[in-house]
């Protein structure tokens, strides 16, 4: 795939409802969303949301306070003509922690629990060319859970 760095849409899901509710469909409504720069982490951008029933978690000299728990990245984009046909290679580089990454609302891969030091392990994903629409817009939503510290969506590519 095609460098996907920058602006992507961003939204917390500390009752992790989303994937429930389909924030992993395309045609799920993201216009509400916050954005937020890709690769990076989430609290320096702004995410500092507390969850529900927790007080804030102020870091130490940080200007911050860390949001753990679920969170969701979503990105719009037109597949050019050429992926016709072709299964693409999706490189998500590091994510922090775990990860369920869905192109068009299908699962394509995933870094789960009972994976140690998940943060580590480096998101390499076969999209399959069946579920990609050449010429049209595709969604790529990425569902992170963040055990702690700060959390990022790293380097996709």
């Amino acid at each position: 795939m095609g460098n996907l760095e920058g602006t992507w849409l961003f939204s917390t899901d500390p009752l992790e409802v989303g994937e429930q509710q389909g924030w992993q469909k395309p045609p799920f409504d993201d216009s509400a969303w916050r954005t937020i720069q890709v690769p990076g982490s989430w609290e320096p951008q702004g995410v500092t949301d507390p969850r529900p029933g927790q007080p804030p978690k102020p870091k130490n000299g940080a200007p911050w306070s860390d949001y753990d728990g679920v969170a969701w990245y979503r990105l719009h984009f037109i597949a050019p003509a050429t992926w016709d046909g072709k299964d693409l290679a999706l490189e998500l580089g590091s994510v922090d922690d775990l990860d369920r990454t869905f192109f068009n609302g299908q699962l394509v891969g995933e870094t789960g629990p009972g994976v140690e030091r998940a943060v580590t392990v480096w998101r390499h994903y076969k999209v399959p060319a069946a579920l990609v629409l050449p010429g049209k817009e595709n969604v790529l939503a990425i569902r992170v859970t963040d055990g702690g510290g700060p959390a990022a969506s790293t380097d996709p590519c």
